[in-house]
């Protein structure tokens, strides 16, 4: 191993095992999949296996804070009122809302944009744009294709290492 920070690059950093989270799952599922497998974050995939944006615990976090209200929207717009063939009334927008992770996809909380390097960035790189971007994980990313992810504690575990 390299003692020169410099010449550490994404490759001798990542974790090589990145877990996906569907974007249909609800909050619930996706609170419990996070508590299970100990993580804080994943990206996330659509039905055609395409990754459409990465979720978090501070997501999580965001969407319970949010208003009885912003919940009711969220629902609704989780709600597929066409399936019915009629509008969903308000009252039953309410009731769902009580449960809103369980009614909520991760899609409604997900950011959509994926900050990602490529497998041959350096630490110092990767380290000032997490900083920078004020994120705790980015994706590692060989010929458009996502081959592992680096959170800040590969990195805290790298430099303990030196």
């Amino acid at each position: 191993m390299t003692n020169n920070v410099v010449d550490i690059t994404a490759s001798q950093l990542m974790t090589t095992d990145v877990l996906a989270v569907p974007a249909e799952w609800s909050i619930k599922q996706l609170a419990d999949f996070f508590v299970k497998h100990k993580i804080s974050g994943a990206p996330v995939i659509s039905n055609d296996q395409k990754m459409v944006g990465v979720v978090s615990v501070s997501d999580m976090v965001q969407f319970n804070s949010l208003s009885a209200a912003d919940k009711s929207d969220l629902v609704a717009n989780n709600v597929y009122t066409e399936v019915i063939g009629q509008p969903i009334m308000q009252e039953d927008v309410n009731k769902l809302a009580s449960h809103a992770g369980d009614n909520c996809n991760v899609d409604s909380i997900m950011t959509p944009h994926v900050i990602n390097v490529e497998i041959n960035a350096t630490l110092p790189e990767i380290a000032g744009l997490m900083h920078k971007r004020h994120i705790h994980r980015v994706f590692v990313t060989e010929n458009g294709e996502i081959s592992g992810v680096i959170s800040t504690s590969n990195i805290l575990e790298m430099v303990s290492k030196m």
